[in-house]
């Protein structure tokens, strides 16, 4: 009986702890996703991945990845104004930065439309900020976006940044 309680308790903890992610290899570019990064599991066959920052508030902001092949998905220009538009009468505040190879950041603060990107319901979420990143490439550009309550953005920005910059050095 204690055997099996054992065993029991082990799976349980080892079900709830954390993964933390690894190297995450998104077509041409590594993103070195170690800790504080969890992975998760994507919840739709359009993101390639989404990794999660455990963050002090009661809503932890997820970074999700996209890529679509040659070609596909849009220029930087064209995805900088698709994400201004989750925004509720477009980002309150903006910021643009520019990295290395050819990528672009880009911080956006608002009221977030939360919900299906084609349509549907979409659920406002005040005081909300998104970090989006654009890195080009031949074999199909790579778009991550990370977005939850601005405290919580906040928290993990310079994890977010280290992220995105991993992958182009």
């Amino acid at each position: 009986m204690k055997t099996h309680f054992a065993a029991a308790a082990f799976a349980l903890l080892a079900f709830a702890s954390p993964v933390f992610a690894d190297d995450l290899k998104i077509g041409e570019f590594t993103f070195d996703a170690k800790q504080p990064w969890i992975a998760q599991q994507p919840s739709s066959p359009m993101r390639a991945a989404e990794l999660k920052f455990d963050a002090a508030g009661d809503i932890d902001p997820v970074a999700i990845f996209f890529t679509f092949g040659p070609g596909q998905g849009g220029d930087a220009q064209g995805n900088i104004d698709r994400w201004k538009g989750m925004f509720e009468g477009g980002p309150a505040a903006e910021e643009k930065i520019e990295l290395a190879k050819g990528a672009i950041m880009v911080v956006l603060t608002g009221t977030y439309l939360d919900g299906p990107p084609f349509g549907g319901t979409k659920t406002p979420r005040p005081n909300y900020r998104m970090l989006a990143a654009f890195l080009p490439s031949e074999q199909g550009a790579v778009y991550v976006r990370f977005t939850g309550p601005q405290a919580a953005v906040d928290e993990a920005r310079g994890a977010f940044e280290d992220l995105i910059k991993s992958a182009l050095d």
